[in-house]
């Protein structure tokens, strides 16, 4: 399975990432996306890459971050450098915490749009009540090669970014007993569905108030099986080879690391014409 949203370099990680990682394998969990949110986890993330197979990276500044951070993306951009990392993000707008003013975290969420152009990386976008200005902005870059991770829309607002091209990623929330997200996944092409933890965060049913872990993600896998009529093994292949698609990670023997590939044509051309809930 793989994993599209960890924040495995926060500090409920600390004490025991080797045990998380090897629970996670034995889960059947070889592929996690960590992910960064700030400068300092950037680099943490980027640092830990180097040292577990499977094990790959995305870059960026959270939007609860926009108010204070005063820097430009030149170290996310010199991180991005590194062959592991294969996403900018976790970027976009949250005005549901409001941690940041709004015009702050338009203008980061909109250098980031930039920068994954510039880098041709895929976008980790974050949404939360920010679905029109974040789709506004999206539009207005004309960049959209990227995941909604942890999808929190109804099904009017994941026709629209669908329809430009951005793949939707499930977390816990699916398994929620209140959850509509079961209409979105439903309604969504099963080429786009991408599944995460947003570990810590968002634990799933039966884990709910525990700290979430990557093998916890066969929970999420678990939902999608039983909404879409599928085997767990069906899920399985169809997101993990989503997973690979959107970021570039090739065909893998045991033992070996997944190779980072050219950005696929459909992509490409799709590039060139619209989440965790900390």
């Amino acid at each position: 399975m793989f994993d599209t949203h960890a924040h495995l370099v926060d500090p409920a990680f600390s004490t025991d990432l080797d045990a998380v990682i090897e629970n996670a394998r034995s889960q059947g969990v070889n592929y996690i996306i960590s992910v960064g949110d700030n400068l300092a986890s950037c680099r943490q993330t980027c640092a830990a890459v180097d040292r577990y197979p499977g094990l790959y990276a995305a870059v960026g500044i959270h939007p609860h971050e926009a108010g204070s951070y005063r820097g430009d993306l030149s170290e996310i951009a010199a991180l991005a450098s590194n062959p592991r990392v294969v996403a900018i993000g976790e970027t976009g707008l949250d005005y549901f915490r409001d941690y940041a003013p709004a015009p702050a975290q338009q203008a980061l969420f909109r250098r980031h749009t930039q920068l994954a152009r510039q880098l041709n990386r895929p976008l980790v976008i974050h949404t939360r009540n920010s679905f029109d200005d974040a789709l506004g902005i999206l539009l207005e870059g004309n960049y959209h090669i990227g995941v909604f991770h942890c999808f929190s829309g109804d099904t009017v607002f994941a026709r629209k970014v669908l329809d430009l091209g951005y793949y939707l990623s499930f977390s816990g929330s699916l398994t929620f007993p209140k959850s509509k997200l079961g209409e979105v996944l439903k309604m969504a092409p099963r080429e786009r569905i991408l599944i995460e933890t947003d570990a810590p965060y968002l634990a799933p049913v039966p884990c709910r108030g525990k700290r979430n872990e990557p093998a916890h993600v066969r929970f999420v896998a678990q939902k999608v099986a039983a909404i879409l009529n599928l085997s767990i093994d069906e899920v399985d292949a169809l997101t993990t080879e989503n997973a690979r698609r959107l970021f570039r990670i090739g065909p893998t023997s045991v033992g070996t690391h997944p190779r980072l590939c050219p950005l696929p044509r459909d992509l490409r051309l799709r590039g060139n014409g619209a989440s965790g809930q900390r």
